[in-house]
């Protein structure tokens, strides 16, 4: 096959991008690519392709800086009780009845029956109360719970409410739309039977291989099936991608505005592309890798371009349409990536899908990091850490950010697809991607992550004086709940010389989950996240639904909450401090 104009044309662009950012100047952030900003403007109305930062961008920029020289003044912290049961310092940022809520909303969670069947009961409620009565009830209950407010105006008070206690913030748009599962099957059995044949000599290749993953099946279409704790974005046409996009824009703006560039917008690359896109480009990875003996760290470009050259392949190569989505999702994710830049230190986090989309996704990040982190990690890849192959993927990936010279960025999380992944590998016949067990996870979980602390130690022995920063280009995200898994964080930090004044390692769980261990981390100065989604109630039901689902699978972790929530609840009105009214003086790291 010849190298198609589309692979040339996105070569070309690929080059001239990098070109682009290792000659901008340093003190301002890289310029736009021209090419990607001309074909969105008037849509966007967020990013120009003018030669030079805009007058914001700069006035951010210099913000940011402001806050970080504050940062580097000395602020009282309180000291950390490892066992985070000190009820008072983990709640002192909630008012009574804040931590009432908290206490029914998770015993709701532990009610098997309601879990279950949340989204009927859901229905139930509203057409008993109607829309006005339900909307208050899940503003008194789960939606103040786990939803910081419907726009990037009503969160602003939770932000600023957070960063006081010395919490940041990954934003997320989390309204969803309504799918059918039959909608989503047909379309799939559209796609099966135009690539039969493909789907015959994927279903014969050998079990052990990768390829036998890329077989589809109408049975998981629907990709919210098997209680996945993490959202699903179906594909409605490339209109529907470009209103993603604006999306993900206001989130940045936000993040930018509202946490002083401390924050991060979350972008799921399902919301920007066809997901059966990622899992084509996926299959042509791993047949690459299969027939070339090994993986190699390169552009998605150059390895399109090497497959389209082979003289016969067992699989399809990317039709027009598909080249033109392709084409699209590269341009809409390098205006994202190029408009957290411009705004002066605002960061992505790429999520993590499903093991049939994540190599294509996992080299799109490596793509963004390598053009846009060259002064520092705006982009962060998520790597979960239920898969086999996790610490490998890490150490491929950080090899490549040392080999070309750009900064890592990487979120540690367990993982949101396990049941789906177990069962979809057994239906089709391959082997199972996930860890055998908890206790697997866990170790390959401690063991990625002492992987890369032992890369940033040796980093800051290179630096001499450990106040210079020229040789950090490591940065952790600790996504986890686990209380475990967050005092072995801190005993590495502690046992490799790694403070929080760094500002390479940082800790993140979800809002209206794991309070107790988020804001006695933030008091004590270490920098952590919170998970923030936002958006019109009627939106994210679903949302709310899977946090649901998710409390009720860790009933251990439930009830210590709830044990801790009741000691406070007890403590206040044991000592009539029933108007508490929290006023926190914390400053985020």
């Amino acid at each position: 096959m010849k190298t198609t104009n589309f692979v040339r044309h996105l070569q070309a662009r690929s080059v001239a991008r990098v070109a682009l950012v290792e000659s901008s100047p340093p003190t301002h952030a890289p310029e736009l690519p021209t090419a990607s900003v001309a074909a969105l403007t008037d849509a966007a109305g967020q990013v120009t392709s003018t030669s030079k930062p805009s007058a914001n961008a700069l006035n951010l920029d210099v913000a940011r800086k402001q806050v970080e020289a504050q940062e580097s003044q000395v602020c009282g912290h309180d000291e950390l009780d490892l066992t985070f049961n000190d009820s008072r310092k983990a709640y002192k940022s909630k008012t009574m009845r804040q931590l009432l809520r908290n206490y029914f909303v998770l015993g709701l969670c532990s009610n098997e029956f309601l879990v279950k069947n949340n989204g009927l009961v859901m229905k139930l409620t509203r057409s008993i109360v109607g829309k006005r009565g339900f909307e208050q009830i899940m503003r008194s209950t789960f939606y103040g719970q786990f939803v910081a407010g419907a726009d990037e105006q009503e969160i602003v008070p939770v932000i600023k409410h957070l960063s006081s206690f010395g919490v940041k913030t990954i934003l997320d748009y989390s309204a969803e739309e309504d799918v059918k599962e039959e909608e989503v099957r047909e379309d799939a059995r559209a796609d099966v039977e135009k690539n039969q044949s493909e789907l015959n000599y994927l279903a014969n290749v050998d079990g052990s291989s990768p390829l036998r993953r890329y077989q589809q099946s109408t049975d998981f279409a629907d990709r919210r099936k098997y209680l996945p704790v993490a959202r699903t974005y179906f594909y409605h046409g490339e209109s529907q991608c470009e209103r993603n996009l604006e999306i993900f824009f206001k989130a940045i703006e936000a993040v930018a505005k509202t946490t002083g560039n401390t924050g991060f917008a979350a972008i799921k690359l399902t919301a920007l592309g066809r997901p059966r896109l990622l899992m084509k480009l996926s299959k042509i990875i791993d047949y690459m890798r299969q027939i070339e003996g090994h993986s190699r760290a390169e552009s998605l470009t150059d390895l399109l371009r090497r497959f389209n050259s082979l003289s016969k392949a067992h699989i399809n190569p990317l039709d027009e349409d598909e080249e033109e989505m392709l084409f699209n999702l590269m341009r809409r994710v390098n205006r994202i990536a190029a408009y957290a830049s411009q705004v002066g230190g605002a960061r992505c986090m790429i999520d993590a899908e499903q093991t049939y989309m994540q190599p294509a996704i996992n080299m799109i990040a490596m793509e963004l990091m390598r053009q846009y982190n060259r002064r520092e990690a705006i982009i962060f890849n998520t790597y979960q850490c239920y898969l086999k192959g996790a610490q490998e993927q890490v150490k491929q990936d950080l090899a490549q950010a040392r080999k070309e010279n750009f900064f890592f960025g990487a979120k540690l999380v367990r993982g949101a697809y396990m049941e789906q992944e177990r069962a979809r590998a057994a239906k089709l016949g391959y082997e199972d991607p996930i860890n055998e067990s908890f206790e697997a996870t866990t170790k390959m979980y401690e063991q990625t992550l002492s992987y890369l602390m032992g890369e940033i130690e040796r980093e800051l022995k290179l630096d001499g004086d450990q106040d210079g920063q020229n040789n950090r280009r490591i940065s952790i995200m600790v996504a986890t709940h686990n209380e475990d898994a967050v005092r072995f964080a801190l005993e590495q930090m502690e046992r490799r010389g790694i403070k929080p004044g760094h500002k390479v390692i940082c800790f993140g769980q979800l809002y209206g989950m794991c309070d107790h261990v988020s804001f006695m981390l933030g008091q004590a100065g270490y920098s952590v996240y919170k998970y923030t989604p936002y958006g019109p109630i009627e939106e994210v039901l679903p949302y709310l639904g899977r946090r649901a689902i998710e409390n009720h699978g860790f009933l251990s972790k439930l009830q210590r909450e709830r044990a801790l929530l009741a000691e406070e609840i007890r403590n206040r009105l044991i000592t009539m401090r029933w108007f508490y009214k929290p006023v926190g003086n914390y400053r985020p790291v």
